[in-house]
């Protein structure tokens, strides 16, 4: 796991992150070291929260994490959203250049968690162009496209 610096954080439309993501509730996540055809949906977390244990404790190594162990960690979030802390989020590059495609870095665990929560809002340390962070944070309504 990286240290990354939360002192600078930033409020972000969670369903303007959600654009770059469309198909994040029907196909689901998917983590390294989980089985190839093994994705959770968020409605599965839901649906399966009395039998599933909650994870406190960020994950080391994917591989030694399955789909119970992933489900368990957004589960932790869900319970205990005191806990969530800001996710990363940086932007895609290409060829050497950088896109105006933004992805998430770090905290995918508590992404999940405040989507089941219903939240409008992430806290997020941003490292990027300032045209996609102002359209993030719905400063404009124009998203941007291109280099």
């Amino acid at each position: 796991m990286c240290d990354y610096n939360y002192d600078a954080t930033d409020t972000i439309l969670l369903e303007r992150l959600l654009e770059y993501y469309p198909d994040t509730f029907t196909t689901g996540f998917q983590w390294p070291g989980m089985e190839e055809n093994s994705v959770i949906l968020l409605y599965d977390v839901l649906a399966e929260a009395d039998t599933i244990a909650e994870q406190s404790e960020p994950l080391h190594h994917f591989e030694d994490q399955n789909r119970e162990w992933h489900m368990g960690r957004i589960l932790y979030f869900i319970n205990h959203p005191e806990k969530i802390r800001p996710i990363v989020i940086d932007l895609k590059c290409y060829k050497g250049h950088v896109t105006s495609e933004p992805f998430i870095e770090d905290g995918w665990h508590r992404f999940a968690a405040l989507c089941c929560l219903g939240n409008t809002h992430v806290e997020a340390a941003y490292s990027g162009r300032r045209d996609v962070l102002a359209y993030l944070k719905g400063e404009s309504d124009e998203r941007p496209f291109g280099w």
